[in-house]
């Protein structure tokens, strides 16, 4: 028997394992992708819904500006200008720890002139808490979040911003008290990040 003969049956192996491998790592790929373009398109959807009583002039979605908040973890800052004015920012941070993985939060914040900047909405972008329990931060689930607009960070002491709980002044959800404790802590984390941060976004924005 040749060594051709024998090695036939080995080659093919190894050609259908590599055909194989390619059409898999191609799956992968395009799977990935996808889901990349529907969270994206998602996220476009909450950023304008949250923005609808804000009038402005730009894309906010296309100038934006990374930096690390006060925990040292990335935060994406979109910018929303009306005639050359920050009238509002929409933070977005991606490692808020939920009870399942990190939340990514979405928060609206209103620059406001007289006073200290204060929560248009909050939105949650992407998350992989329990259905039924933990998904309720989704606005089209529970109300929930609505309880953010209107607040400031200054407007109530630090111990306020928890649960109630946890002696706070937020309402919890109930069977998700971490996913509620998650999501306060990362809002609390953005306003603390624009207030320590407020005066260098607006120099690198290049915005008055």
């Amino acid at each position: 028997m040749s060594w051709l003969t024998t090695s036939k049956p080995i080659l093919l192996l190894t050609l259908i394992a590599l055909v194989s491998i390619a059409i898999l790592s191609r799956i992968e790929y395009t799977t990935r992708q996808r889901i990349a373009e529907n969270e994206l398109a998602y996220k476009s959807a909450q950023l304008r819904e949250l923005l609808t009583d804000i009038p402005y002039d730009n894309e906010p979605w296309t100038n934006t500006l990374n930096m690390l908040d006060t925990a040292g973890k990335p935060i994406t800052i979109y910018p929303v200008v009306a005639a050359n004015t920050l009238v509002a920012m929409v933070l977005e941070t991606n490692d808020t720890q939920g009870y399942v993985a990190p939340i990514r939060l979405l928060t609206a914040i209103q620059m406001n002139t007289a006073g200290e900047p204060t929560i248009i909405g909050v939105r949650v972008a992407a998350h992989r808490e329990t259905p039924g329990l933990g998904d309720k931060i989704e606005i089209t689930r529970s109300d929930w979040l609505r309880q953010f607009a209107g607040r400031s960070l200054n407007a109530m002491a630090t111990e306020g911003w928890a649960i109630r709980k946890d002696g706070g002044g937020f309402d919890q959800i109930s069977g998700a008290t971490v996913t509620s404790r998650a999501v306060v802590a990362g809002v609390n984390r953005t306003l603390e990040t624009l207030a320590n941060n407020q005066q260098a976004i607006k120099s690198q924005l290049a915005i008055d």
